[in-house]
C-alpha cells in the first residue's frame, strides 16, 4: 500500500472566529478536510483564523504571523510535506502567506495557493511593492487556484507562459442543506401575497454596496411598488446606515437585523423574494452561491467571479457596480414577474447543484493532489 501524502494545509479550520462571524474561507477549509481527501492525505493543519473581522490591527497580528512562519518551519525540519495548500486573504494575510508558499517551495515542497479576495487588485494598484510580491508568489508556486475566468486572466498575466498553473474552481457549498431550503421555498410558495421582500447577506460597508441598495430602495417605495428588505450583516457603516433608514421613516420595512447565524441565514433565504448584491469588490461570493443554491433569483453586481455564476436574464441579474439604475431595473423586472422569479431560480438551484457541491470541489483536489 502507497504512502499517504503529507498535506501541509494552511488555512480557517475553526466553527467561527472568537468574534462570532463566520466566513467562507472557513467553510471551504473545512468541507475539504471532512471530505473524501481524508483518505488519500494525511492533512496538517495550520489555522490562521483572525480575532475578529475586521482583523486586528498589525501589532496585534504581526507577532502570531511569524509564529506561524515559524511553526511552517518546524513542520518541513520535523517531517517531509509532500504538498502545501496555502489559503490567503489580502492585506499582510497576502504577505504572510506569500512567505509561506516561498518557505515551502525552498523545502522542496509543491505548493497550492489559493487566493480568495477581491480586494488584491486594488492593492496591487496602489503598491508597486505588493504587485512585485504577488508576480513573485505566483512564479514561485507550482499551482494558483482561481476564483473564476476573470481571476484566472488577473493571475495568469503574471506568468503568462505557464496558462496550465492557474487552474480555476468555482466555490463550494453543502448542496443538501440549500436543496431543503428550495424545497420549502418550492413548497411555500404563493404568488402575489404579500409585500415582495428583498435579502441582503454582507458586511455593511461602502465596498459592498449597501448605500446603493438604500439609495435604489428608497426610490422603489417612494415609486408605489410593495416592497420590504430585511439586511443581515454588520460593519463600519452600520450606524450611518442606521441612521440613514431612521431619518427617512424606512425603519420598519428595511431592517438592519445584524449577523446572522446559520438557523436565521436559513430561515432568511426560505422567506426572501429576492437575493441582492450591490458589492463593489468580491473573489467568488459564498452569500451568492447560498442564494443561488436555495432557488432565489439573485440581482448582483458583475464583480470578482460573478460572471462564472450568473448568465443574465437565465439563471440571475447583473450590473455594473455603483449603477443604481440598472439596479433599480433589476428589481422593477423581477418584481413584476412572480413566474419569472421562481423560473430563474429553479435555474439557479439546479447551476448550483452540478457547478458548485462539495463533491465537486474535492473532486477537483483529489485529482489535483494525485497529479501535481
Amino acid at each position: 500500500m502507497s504512502r499517504k501524502k503529507k498535506v501541509l494545509f494552511v488555512g480557517s479550520f475553526k466553527d467561527k472566529a472568537p468574534d462570532g462571524s463566520f466566513g467562507g474561507q472557513m467553510f471551504a477549509c473545512r468541507t475539504l478536510i471532512n471530505s473524501q481527501l481524508k483518505d488519500i492525505v494525511d492533512f496538517i493543519l495550520l489555522d490562521t483564523t483572525n480575532e475578529s473581522v475586521p482583523a486586528p490591527p498589525p501589532y496585534k497580528r504581526i507577532p502570531k504571523a511569524l509564529k506561524r512562519v515559524y511553526t511552517i518551519i518546524k513542520h518541513h525540519l520535523k517531517s517531509k510535506i509532500d504538498i502545501a495548500i496555502i489559503f490567503s486573504s489580502s492585506g499582510l494575510s497576502l504577505k504572510e502567506k506569500g512567505l509561506m508558499v516561498m518557505l515551502c517551495k525552498a523545502f522542496g515542497a509543491k505548493v497550492i495557493f489559493a487566493p480568495r479576495s477581491g480586494h488584491i487588485k486594488d492593492e496591487i494598484a496602489k503598491s508597486s511593492f505588493t504587485r512585485k510580491f504577488l508576480k513573485r508568489v505566483v512564479e514561485k508556486a507550482d499551482v494558483v487556484i482561481c476564483q473564476g475566468s476573470s481571476w484566472q486572466a488577473f493571475y495568469g498575466q503574471y506568468e503568462p507562459t505557464k496558462p496550465e498553473k492557474f487552474r480555476m474552481v468555482r466555490n463550494w457549498v453543502d448542496t443538501d442543506k440549500y436543496s431543503k431550503v428550495f424545497d420549502l421555498r418550492t413548497q411555500n410558495s404563493k404568488p402575489g401575497a404579500g409585500p415582495v421582500k428583498l435579502l441582503y447577506l454582507a458586511w455593511i460597508e461602502s465596498f459592498k454596496g449597501i448605500g446603493d441598495l438604500l439609495d435604489v430602495f428608497e426610490r422603489l417605495r417612494k415609486e408605489g411598488l410593495n416592497i420590504e428588505a430585511d439586511v443581515y450583516g454588520n460593519g463600519g457603516m452600520f450606524d450611518e446606515i442606521s441612521q440613514r433608514v431612521n431619518n427617512l421613516g424606512l425603519a420598519d420595512v428595511f431592517r438592519l437585523k445584524g449577523w446572522a447565524d446559520e438557523p436565521m441565514k436559513l430561515k432568511a433565504l426560505a422567506e426572501a423574494d429576492i437575493f441582492i448584491l450591490p458589492s463593489y469588490r468580491e473573489g467568488m461570493p459564498n452569500a451568492l452561491i447560498e442564494s443561488m443554491a436555495s432557488g432565489l433569483p439573485c440581482v448582483s453586481s458583475e464583480v470578482g467571479g460573478v460572471a462564472d455564476l450568473i448568465t443574465h436574464k437565465e439563471n440571475g441579474m447583473m450590473f455594473n457596480p455603483g449603477d443604481q439604475d440598472k439596479l433599480y431595473e433589476n428589481i422593477t423586472y423581477l418584481y413584476t414577474n412572480d413566474e419569472l422569479r421562481q423560473s430563474m431560480g429553479s435555474k439557479a438551484h439546479q447551476f448550483i447543484l452540478d457547478k458548485c457541491s462539495i463533491g465537486s470541489a474535492a473532486g477537483f483536489f483529489e485529482d489535483l493532489i494525485n497529479t501535481i
